[in-house]
C-alpha cells in the first residue's frame, strides 16, 4: 500500500475521523403534522394507508440561520424498523415544505416473519464464522429497547456490539427478518455493519465502514509538481485574515488527478455562515485547529478513537501546510488532517445539515 492509500486509510476514514455536530432542536412534538402530511402523500405514491402508519423519529434538529427544522424518522412493522426504509421532512411555521422518502410498499404483504429463530448471540456467531474473525464470544451486557441488545467487545471487537431485530428489503424486494449488528475487528482493518437472515444465518447485506484504497505505486517525484505552492495567490490573500486551506479540492478524485491548491474561504454562506471554526454562532473562530462547528479532525494513532493531534492554523486561520507525498505520512500530517477537515466540511455544506 503506497503513502496515500495508508493517508486514506488511516486518516481519512479509519475514524480519526470527523465529528458531524448538527445543532439539537428542542423536539417539538410534530407526530400530528407527519402523519397528516404521510396520509396525503400515500394518494400519489404506492403505499398503502397502514404502511404509514407505524414509524419512528431518529433525529431532529434545527438550522439555526433559517429557522428550518429538519425530521427524519424510520418506518416501522411490528414494532421493528425497516432498515433503509426512511423519510427526511423540512418544517418551518408549522408546513412541511419538502419531504424526500424511501419508505417501503405493502410491508404486511411482504414481510417474510414476525419472531426470529437465532438469538441475538447466536446471529453474532454467525457474522464472526462467516467474516472468519477468531475470539472469545461477547456476552449480552444491556438491552436498549424492543428486540435491541448491547453485547460487550468479547475478544472480537474493538467496541460493543450492538444488536437489534429489524426487517431487511433485500435485491429479490423480500422484507426479511434481520438481526443488524456492527463488529470493530482487533486489527483496525475492517469495522463490519451487517444484516444477518434472523431465520437461517446467512449474512444477507454487509457494509465496511473502514474504506481503504490502493493506487498503485506512482514512480519516485511523480507528485514534485504537488509541493510548490501558488506563491502569488497565497501572498495576496495572507492579510485578509479568512480561512484558507492548502487541500486537493473536493472536485479533485485523487492526488493522481490534479495538484493541491490554495483554497480561499470555502465555507458555503447558507449551511456555515460563520464559517467552518465557528461553535457558538457569534462572529470569529473559537478554535485555530482542524476543530469547529462542523467537524473536529484529528489524528488517532493509538486506535482509540480519542482526539489526538490537530494541526493549528494559528489566529489568521492559514492551514498552508506543505504536501511531499514522497515522505512517510507522519511527514506530511499537517496537510493530510487539514484535507481531512475541509472535504469533510464540504460534505456538510452540500448536504445541507
Amino acid at each position: 500500500m503506497n503513502t496515500y492509500a495508508y493517508l486514506r486509510q488511516k486518516l481519512l476514514w479509519s475514524f480519526i475521523i470527523c465529528l458531524m455536530l448538527p445543532l439539537v432542536s428542542s423536539a417539538q412534538d410534530y407526530s400530528s403534522l407527519v402523519n397528516d402530511y404521510l396520509s396525503r402523500h400515500v394518494e400519489n405514491s404506492d403505499l398503502v394507508p397502514s404502511d404509514v402508519q407505524s414509524w419512528t423519529i431518529t433525529n431532529q434538529f434545527d438550522s439555526r440561520h433559517n429557522g428550518v427544522t429538519h425530521l427524519h424518522i424510520r418506518q416501522t412493522y411490528q414494532n421493528l424498523e425497516i432498515y433503509n426504509a426512511t423519510a427526511n421532512f423540512s418544517i418551518k411555521d408549522g408546513t412541511v415544505r419538502y419531504m424526500t422518502d424511501r419508505l417501503k410498499a405493502n410491508i404486511a404483504q411482504r414481510a417474510n416473519a414476525t419472531t426470529p429463530t437465532l438469538t441475538a448471540e447466536q446471529a453474532i456467531q454467525a457474522v464472526a464464522s462467516s467474516l472468519e474473525i477468531n475470539g472469545a464470544m461477547p456476552q449480552q451486557i444491556g438491552q436498549k429497547g424492543y428486540f435491541s441488545y448491547i453485547y460487550e467487545k468479547g475478544g472480537i471487537s474493538q467496541e460493543e456490539i450492538p444488536v437489534k431485530l429489524m426487517y431487511f428489503n433485500d435485491l429479490e424486494d423480500n422484507l426479511k427478518l434481520v438481526w443488524d449488528l456492527s463488529i470493530y475487528q482487533l486489527d483496525s482493518k475492517h469495522w463490519w455493519s451487517v444484516r444477518v437472515d434472523a431465520l437461517t444465518g446467512q449474512i444477507l447485506d454487509q457494509t465496511d465502514w473502514v474504506v481503504s484504497c490502493n493506487i498503485p505505486d506512482h514512480p519516485k517525484g511523480a507528485h514534485s509538481h504537488q509541493i510548490a505552492h501558488n506563491l502569488a495567490r497565497h501572498a495576496a490573500h495572507r492579510s485578509a485574515n479568512v480561512a484558507q486551506y492548502n487541500v486537493f479540492d473536493f472536485k479533485t478524485e485523487s492526488p493522481n488527478h490534479g495538484p493541491p491548491s490554495l483554497v480561499i474561504d470555502p465555507a458555503d454562506l447558507t449551511f456555515s455562515p460563520f464559517g467552518w471554526h465557528d461553535t457558538d454562532g457569534v462572529d470569529g473562530p473559537e478554535f485555530t485547529i482542524t476543530r469547529g462547528n462542523n467537524v473536529y479532525a484529528y489524528e488517532d494513532r493509538d486506535a482509540d478513537n480519542n482526539p489526538g493531534y490537530s494541526p493549528d492554523g494559528g489566529g489568521a486561520l492559514d492551514f498552508d501546510f506543505p504536501l511531499n507525498l514522497n515522505q512517510q505520512p507522519i511527514g506530511y500530517e499537517d496537510a493530510a488532517i487539514t484535507n481531512l477537515f475541509y472535504l469533510n466540511n464540504v460534505m456538510h455544506d452540500i448536504m445541507g445539515i
